[in-house]
Order: structure tokens, then sequence, then C-alpha cells
């Protein structure tokens, strides 16, 4: 892939990271501000001051790497990608922490601009190589109900993967049938499942770099498919609002 192919998603990335830590920061200092009138408790405040954290390493992730090759970008990805999630995590936490209208406010507008730093590195994710969760769903298709541990999983049909794919490819249809959503959304369980049963370091490996190595591997899948399934649930959401029959031929 060409440098300048690089640099691009690469400033991609760093403005639409530097975006969300602005803006989450900005809420941060609103809550600070209001903390006279309004306390913030312990529990709260540790979870804000892990989250500042989370905003420097992504700072830190984006802060003009040399970008030679794909593998140094793969490696701005995977950074950005562990801190991402765990910024998700907090912000779970965080919910209701906002007790102003400016706190609200602040807090609204970090959001957004987290949800577009997903969908940016979910694109990004999309463009750079292969379907990592089409792939594994693809090879269960027809493969029949999955027991992984002891649990049972549903089957994958070719029926739910190709509504996968479309989802996948942007494609804009009604989708509105119930049923049909909880057959989609439990072969997305199967998937993941399965993935994550059979991407484990293998117990086999005794040396320390080599497991390291596996271990950094396997987590780099595991936020790739997870990644993946957070555009998948972003593009159903948009399709069950959408008034167009799922037959329709304008697809």
């Amino acid at each position: 892939m060409a440098i300048d192919v690089l640099s691009t998603i690469f400033e991609q990335i760093r403005d639409a990271v530097t975006q969300f830590v602005q803006h989450s920061q900005a809420w941060r200092d609103q809550i600070a501000d209001d903390s006279s009138a309004h306390p913030v408790d312990q529990e709260d405040q540790d979870t804000l001051n892990s989250l500042k954290e989370v905003e420097a390493y992504l700072t830190k992730d984006v802060q003009d790497p040399a970008l030679t090759n794909l593998v140094d970008l793969e490696d701005v990805i995977k950074a950005v990608d562990g801190h991402l999630m765990k910024a998700k995590n907090l912000y779970s936490v965080l919910a209701g922490v906002s007790q102003t209208q400016e706190a609200k406010n602040q807090e609204s507008t970090a959001r957004q601009s987290l949800k577009h730093l997903i969908i940016v590195m979910n694109e990004i994710r999309s463009r750079l190589g292969p379907n990592l969760f089409l792939i594994v769903m693809d090879a269960l298709v027809g493969k029949g109900p999955q027991k992984i541990g002891n649990t049972t999983f549903p089957e994958v049909t070719r029926d739910e993967f190709k509504l996968t794919q479309r989802l996948f490819d942007r494609k804009r249809f009604g989708l509105d049938d119930e049923k049909t959503i909880e057959r989609l959304i439990d072969s997305w369980e199967t998937v993941i499942a399965f993935f994550v049963d059979k991407n484990k370091v293998a117990p086999s490996l005794k040396d320390p770099d080599a497991i390291n190595a596996a271990r950094a591997l396997v987590e780099a899948q595991f936020f790739t498919v997870h990644g993946l399934l957070e555009l998948l649930y972003d593009q159903l959401e948009a399709n069950r609002r959408t008034g167009i029959d799922i037959l329709s031929p304008i697809i």
C-alpha cells in the first residue's frame, strides 16, 4: 500500500481521535467546574481519572508515528482499538454522572465523538483487508448448531450470512420482521462464541516471547471482530428504521 494512502488513512484516525479526546476532556472539565455545587462521588471520580489516562494514551497513539508500511499502520489501529475499547467501557460506567445542563451538553457531544471514532475505525478496518467476521460466519454456514462448552448455539444459515453481508455492504433495506432479526442476532452470537473458543493462546507454548506474541494476535483479532459486530448492530438499527421492503428490487 502506497505511503500516501497510509498517511491519508492515518490522518482520518488522528482527526477522529483528536476530536473525541478534546470533547471528552471538555466534558470532564465541566464536571470538575460543577463539582463545588454538585460533588462527584469517589467511585465516579476514579472512573473519570481512568478516562483521563485513556485520553492521554489515545493522544499518544496518534502522535506522528513513522508509517513506512501497512504493518506500521496496523500497529496504530491495534493501539487505538485497545484504548477505544477501554473508553467505551468507561463511558458506560459514567452514564448519569452529569448533573448540570452544561455537563449534559458536553457529555452528549463527547458521546457523539466517541460514536464517530468507532465508525471511523470500523470503516478503516473493513477497507484494509478481508472481513474476519464474514470469514468465520461463512465457515459455520450449514454446519448445524454449535456446542461450545456447556452451551449449544443456534445454526448459522445461508440466509443469515447473506443478510449479514448486505449489512456490511451498507445496503439499505427494510428489516422489521422480529423473528428474522432474532435469528440474525442469534447467528452473530454463534459466530462470536465460535471465534472466541477457537482463538486462544495454545497451552503448548512455553516461550514467554511466543506467548506474548500469540496473546497480542488474539487480542488484535478480538478487537477487530468486536468492532465489526458493533458495525453490524449500527447497520441493523439503521435498517430497522427503513421503510423499504426487505425483498425490494431497488436494493
